[in-house]
Formats: C-alpha cells, sequence, structure tokens
C-alpha cells in the first residue's frame, strides 16, 4: 500500500516518504540483496520489494546519513545518481567533496533548521562529531525521528525540543546484540574469545528507554538488518539479531504509551493501523574470500608497510595512547612503533587486498565490521582504549 501522506520502512536503514502518494525522499537505501557490503562481508537479510524499489528511484531526494556501506553504499548508489542526493553538513566534507567533483546533483542541507521538500515534508538534519547524522522527518503532524547509528547523545535536548509539538512520533534507531561492531577477538595463541553478543543480551530494553525518553509514541525497529556471506565471516551468523527477533521483542514490549511495531511497515497519517510490508528473506550464499580478491597469501609490499605507518602516524592524538600496531599479513608480521614508552596496543590479522583497500580509501572502520579480519588486544581492554576509534576516523577529514 501506498500511503497518501506517510512513510514505509525497508532495506537495512531505508525510509521512504510520501506526498500526495508521490514519493518524496528516501533514506540510506542500500540493495543489499544485491550490492555486497564490508568487503562482501555483509548482505541485506531481506528482499526490498519491487514496487519500494521503483519508489526509491523515483524519490525526488535521497539522503545519505554516513559513510559506512549499509547506509552509502558504493554499488547500490549508483542506482540512485539521478537523484538529488542530500548531505549532511559533516566536518571536512569528504563526501560532499567527491561526489560533487564526479558531477553529481549534490545538495548539502543546513544543520539544525527545517528545510521543506514538498507539500506537508520538512527535514530537519542533526550531524554529529562522528561523521554521521540523525534526521527528523515532518510528515504532516507526525515526525519520524531517524537515528540510524548515530546514538544520539550530543544531540539528545534537541531532538525533544523539537518533536514535543508533534501528534505522533516515530523512533527509529540501531539496536542489537552487537554484530555491528568488531566482535572478532582472539587470544595470544589465536583462539577466538567468545564475543559479548553470545549471550543475546536484552538490547531491546535499552531502546524503549531511548524512545520513552525522547518522548516517542512509536517505535520501529531500524539500520539493523543484514546477514554475513564471507566464508571467513560467517562465524559471526549466530550473534545477528534476526527479524523473528525485534518481531518477538516488539510484542514483549507494547506497553501503554509507546507502541511497538515490527519491522518493514507502511504508515499513513490518515490512517490509524499501520501496514505490514512483506520482505522475502534473501537466501544464504556463502562467498570466498577471493572472489573479493582476498588470498590470504598474498603479503604486504614494502610500498604497503609505508603506506600503512604513514596511515597510523598521521592519525591525531593515536600516539599519546597506544604503543604500536602490528598486522599479521601473509604470514609475517610487521610493527608500526607510535609510542615506544607504551607497552599496548592491536594486533590485526587480515588478508592484503581488504587491508591495503580500507588504507587507500580511508575506510578501515570498514574491516573492523566486516568481521573476517581478527584482532588481539596487547595490555588493552578495547579498541576504545585511547579513543582508537574516534582518532582514526578524524583521519579521514
Amino acid at each position: 500500500m501506498v500511503p497518501d501522506l506517510g512513510f514505509s520502512t525497508t532495506g537495512n536503514a531505508t525510509l521512504v516518504a510520501y506526498s500526495n502518494s508521490v514519493p518524496i525522499l528516501a533514506t540510506d537505501p542500500w540493495v543489499g540483496s544485491e550490492d555486497h557490503a564490508y568487503f562482501g562481508s555483509w548482505r541485506g537479510s531481506h528482499h526490498i520489494p519491487k514496487s519500494l524499489l521503483d519508489d526509491i528511484a523515483d524519490c525526488r531526494y535521497i539522503w545519505y546519513s554516513h559513510g559506512h556501506p549499509d547506509h552509502l553504499n558504493p554499488l547500490s548508489f549508483r542506482r540512485f545518481t539521478g537523484n538529488t542526493i542530500l548531505l549532511p553538513d559533516h566536518v571536512g566534507s569528504r563526501i560532499a567533496s567527491g561526489l560533487l567533483d564526479d558531477g553529481l546533483n549534490v545538495r548539502v542541507i543546513p544543520s539544525f533548521q527545517w528545510i521543506e521538500l514538498a507539500d506537508s515534508i520538512e527535514i530537519y538534519c542533526m550531524p554529529t562529531f562522528l561523521q554521521d547524522a540523525a534526521l527528523l522527518i515532518r510528515i504532516g503532524e507526525h515526525v519520524v525521528i531517524n537515528l540510524n547509528d548515530t546514538g544520539c547523545r550530543t544531540i539528545w535536548q534537541i531532538v525533544k525540543r523539537e518533536i514535543a509539538r508533534f501528534n505522533r512520533r516515530y523512533f527509529l534507531c540501531l539496536g542489537g546484540y552487537g554484530d555491528t561492531d568488531m566482535i572478532n577477538l582472539v587470544d595470544s595463541e589465536g583462539s577466538r574469545i567468545l564475543p559479548k553478543a553470545a549471550s543475546k543480551p536484552d538490547f531491546f530494553s535499552n531502546l524503549v528507554s531511548m524512545a520513552r525518553s525522547l518522548g516517542a509514541t512509536h517505535l520501529i525497529p531500524f539500520s539493523s538488518f543484514h546477514q554475513f556471506a564471507r566464508a571467513d565471516s560467517i562465524w559471526a551468523e549466530p550473534y545477528n539479531t534476526s527479524v523473528e527477533v525485534y518481531e518477538k521483542f516488539c510484542q514483549e514490549h507494547n506497553e501503554s504509551g509507546l507502541e511497538c511495531l515490527p519491522p518493514f511497515v507502511s504508515i499513513d497519517v490518515h490512517v490509524d493501523k499501520p501496514q505490514r510490508i512483506f520482505h522475502q528473506p534473501v537466501e544464504r550464499k556463502i562467498i570466498q574470500p577471493e572472489t573479493f580478491g582476498d588470498n590470504y597469501a598474498d603479503q604486504l609490499t614494502n610500498q604497503d608497510i609505508q603506506k600503512l605507518t604513514n596511515y597510523f602516524k598521521k592519525i591525531p592524538l593515536l600516539e599519546k595512547n597506544i604503543g604500536f600496531i602490528k598486522f599479521c599479513v601473509g604470514g609475517k608480521e610487521v610493527t608500526i612503533d607510535l609510542n615506544r614508552r607504551k607497552k599496548s596496543g592491536f594486533r590485526f590479522h587480515c588478508p592484503r587486498n581488504s587491508l591495503m583497500t580500507a588504507i587507500d580509501y580511508r575506510i578501515f572502520d570498514d574491516l573492523l565490521i566486516g568481521n573476517f579480519m581478527k584482532l588481539e588486544l596487547i595490555n588493552v581492554n578495547s579498541l576504545y582504549d585511547g579513543f582508537f576509534n574516534f582518532n582514526y576516523l578524524k583521519s579521514i577529514f
């Protein structure tokens, strides 16, 4: 059902907004059934129905929150280059600059102000310091709170203030057991350490608390639908969060004042009852690393080692917190010394091709999320010790 005035959710983190039954805006369209992400490690968990794919293609505007390939996917992106591309005003404007250089129709939208897109549809964009962004979408007297992967801590009060005047407030946010982070940890013997996601923590209660804190009236699971596909990352699939899990939690948490809806729904502001949209599950296919150019026997060249050294030595503040970073590639280990006074660091076990692609395109975070690269922690408790993740993100500016 196409809403007259409303929205539909689909894919991983895609929302399609309609005015007068015309598709106006789509967010983060990743066609995950066909277009892989994270060096082939991820595929979408469900097919986007053809009618919705057609609507996404017909949207006047496509908004991308950030550069992770389950949001701004380089393969799916080619399907939508005829649309007007809306981008947050990220620090450094890396994404915008690259797309403008390619001659695409890109519009960087102002932050923290309402922008009209069509009759009864406005957006309010809120970038965060980690190069992500949240988006409020006014649809008539309703509002969608699209937090995708942001977490929203730095903009919490702004969101509460801006959504207070709306009749219905739909909360959409990433949530799951934890497989969307780097969980491929090993000990010094190379044996895998069981991730926290193995305990299947009750993440949904936290989503409910967040929604209630903002004053949302509805919660829709979002930005959370993928499967592992590479032969060297398929080990992580048991820690993935299935659509059935979200549906079960929604049933258990439907309480007074907050209605929890299942994934993949259509909302018309003139109709009280949300409509579920059937999504066919994607058949699992395990793909070998060689398909994506990864041969674990390949070794680093001297030029590769110099690139790695330059990349990590340029990251602000990293050398103040970490002593070294080691890479085990093709059976040989390379050490990048950052601070010889510190005995703490990381050892990564990974294939050369994906590693060097990540360095060349400055997307090292994609290797972590792909979870085929292994990580050994040496005298640190996690990757976040010394704000490692935050610091390397700053290197993309």
